[in-house]
């Protein structure tokens, strides 16, 4: 038997490539003469530089930028294709994990780091952007990647305004003039880890706002400001980019990048799946494992496993899903190609003892799971005696 272990990482507890080992190591004590290929994924959120660079020749680059806070921060970019593309991961300079639990709050985080990334991308030369905007810890609608390039944002008196979730409502008109002139000769590709609008109950503040640190004040504060702003982006650039999907990824950063940039979205496991050939490896195995932090509503907005159920579903392979916890209804998963789901969440308990043990978790369900297949492996072949 092939197995293909594919799965992203678990959020805070393990990373794709720590997953993929606790899942073989789980298997390999049902199955040790099996054969398996780990291939860590990601999505555009943490790990895709570590990802794109196993891939594709090329450097790390080192960077001074903020965080989310506006902390200095050390950053890296990936510069491959001879010099010519940088790879960015927005997570390395905006990212969730870059904060304490205490410290999220997207009423006062922003983006600026990323757009210091892209600036530091520009003055390397690269002459095409690729960024996967995963994993960000702001809901600024992109003001501050903007603001690192150069556009200002003014409110009613004429005041430059900071760059901040809390300015969104601000915000009366945008100054575009001051745009670093580098982005004209330079392509931008997005790689979005969802394809949420920027707007409603499934955009960047309804939907991921509550995991950034808003409480239900906030996110109303958030969601009529992100409004305000993206009336200002077409009374700005005379489009509407509001119901665009992935103009909600990262807190409105994919809106920005359509906007300003001239960017081109694309889901981010397309991308990733294009740059390591996945749908060949997934045909040469017999059964694929996948599996992340936690199946809900997010993941079937175009997160690594809906991209991995939809790749088996249309090359006919079994597909098992591991999580470490679950919410949701099954069906939509198992309408997307995902034969089971099984979660390794043993008990509650406090999160910081439950991810400590997560490896270990992560290991045992596999192991089960294994067990399972051998079982009804067995009751398969007792069954063809009695009735064959």
């Amino acid at each position: 038997m092939q197995v293909l272990i594919v799965p992203d990482h678990f959020k805070g507890c393990l990373t794709a490539g720590e997953a993929a080992a606790a899942m073989q190591a789980g298997f390999c004590d049902i199955f040790p003469d099996w054969q398996y290929q780990r291939l860590p994924l990601a999505d555009g959120g943490e790990g895709t530089l570590d990802l794109l660079l196993q891939v594709l020749p090329g450097t790390r680059v080192a960077t001074v930028v903020h965080d989310p806070l506006g902390r200095e921060i050390q950053a890296h970019i990936g510069i491959v294709d001879g010099g010519h593309t940088a790879i960015l991961e927005m997570a390395q300079a905006s990212g969730l994990l870059l904060l304490d639990a205490k410290e999220r709050d997207p009423l006062r985080t922003a983006s600026t780091g990323t757009g210091e990334m892209i600036r530091a991308a520009l003055d390397q030369g690269c002459q095409k952007i690729v960024m996967g905007i995963g994993g960000s810890a702001s809901n600024d609608g992109g003001m501050g990647l903007l603001s690192a390039l150069g556009i200002r944002f003014y409110d009613v008196e004429g005041q430059v305004l900071p760059p901040c979730g809390a300015a969104l409502a601000q915000v009366r008109s945008i100054d575009a003039g001051r745009l670093d002139e580098r982005l004209q000769n330079c392509g931008v590709e997005i790689i979005c880890d969802v394809d949420s609008p920027l707007l409603g109950d499934s955009g960047a503040t309804r939907m991921f706002g509550p995991q950034k640190g808003a409480d239900q004040i906030a996110i109303e504060v958030l969601e009529s400001g992100m409004k305000n702003f993206a009336d200002c982006i077409e009374h700005s650039i005379g489009r509407d980019i509001r119901h665009i999907p992935g103009s909600g990824a990262a807190g409105g950063v994919g809106a920005a990048c359509l906007a300003f940039l001239g960017a081109r979205l694309r889901p981010g496991i397309d991308s990733i799946a294009d740059l390591i050939d996945l749908d060949e490896k997934i045909c040469a195995a017999d059964l694929v494992l996948t599996g992340e932090g936690r199946i809900d509503a997010q993941t079937i907005r175009g997160k690594t496993i809906a991209g991995i159920a939809k790749r088996c579903q249309r090359l006919g392979k079994p597909l098992i899903v591991l999580a470490g916890s679950r919410s949701g209804e099954t069906d939509v998963f198992r309408e997307l190609g995902v034969d089971v789901i099984l979660t390794s969440l043993p008990r509650l308990g406090e999160e910081t003892e439950l991810f400590r043990e997560g490896a270990d978790h992560l290991r045992e369900t596999a192991r089960n799971t294994a067990a399972l297949l051998r079982l009804g492996g067995r009751l398969s072949l007792t069954s063809a005696q009695i009735f064959g």
